[in-house]
């Protein structure tokens, strides 16, 4: 009799338990919180901002020149011309003014370059101001210019770099000469590429500053590849939610006596 009740005791306890299994509250698993880091906006009320907001097609880059002979045009870069119809006409909605456009050739090697400039212009930093002079000899050509960082503190980070029709990447930071805001001045000597792309396509000077030191800049090595390395130092600028600016102008090497874009 004893067992019979132990086992019906045993029974019952099993029943509640098998019954409760079910009731148990299990705490739900938080998803891990990702930090969403981006660039600092655009500033759409500029006619920088405006331009890198267009639905320009991709392997193109329009922006303004703000100072030289073509202070208040628009350079458009691209494998081709670029169609800039609508957005002059968009351009002259918004500001009241149609400026002329200029157009500057890449090769399909450059086409990271300006997909590079067009994912970062338009910023609210202080833009740098970038100009130069170039002889080309049969072999050769020589380069020399100013930067001016837009920052008279010189607080912010500054990159100089070359971007020749093959798509390398030149950093030329180091050729800078005296420190801080500027003007600094630099020249340097590059031997000519001589293939078609060379012939066909600019060279695309960049003076580019960030609020911080850019890691993939410090590592790369020289030439590196512009598809290889624009996108790393993109990813560096969105995680650090940078604030970049920047000035550019192109250069063709056909010529035996040629001036940048300013």
């Amino acid at each position: 009799m004893l067992a019979g009740t132990t086992l019906t005791a045993i029974l019952a306890v099993g029943g509640v338990w098998w019954a409760a299994r079910d009731q148990v509250a299990v705490a739900p698993v938080e998803p891990e919180v990702v930090a969403q880091t981006d660039m600092v906006p655009r500033d759409l009320s500029t006619r920088e901002g405006f331009l890198a907001q267009q639905p320009l097609p991709d392997c193109s880059f329009a922006t303004r020149m703000n100072h030289g002979a073509h202070s208040g045009q628009i350079v458009a870069f691209g494998q081709s011309a670029v169609d800039m119809n609508g957005v002059v006409a968009a351009y002259d909605n918004t500001f009241g003014v149609r400026p002329a456009v200029v157009q500057e050739t890449v090769s399909p090697s450059q086409c990271a370059v300006l997909n590079f400039l067009r994912d970062i212009a338009g910023r609210p930093a202080p833009s740098p101001t970038l100009s130069a002079g170039v002889a080309v000899d049969a072999t050769s050509f020589q380069v020399q210019g100013t930067v001016q960082s837009g920052d008279p503190s010189g607080a912010r980070n500054l990159w100089l770099f070359l971007v020749s029709p093959n798509g390398g990447v030149y950093d030329l930071t180091n050729q800078l000469q005296g420190e801080g805001g500027g003007p600094r001045n630099f020249g340097i000597s590059v031997q000519a590429e001589a293939d078609d792309a060379a012939q066909q396509a600019s060279y695309i000077l960049v003076a580019m500053t960030s609020a911080h030191p850019l890691a993939s800049v410090s590592a790369a090595t020289a030439g590196a590849a512009a598809d290889q390395l624009l996108p790393r130092v993109l990813v560096e600028l969105q995680e650090n939610g940078d604030n970049p600016a920047l000035d550019v102008l192109a250069f063709s090497t056909k010529n035996d006596a040629s001036a940048p874009r300013e």
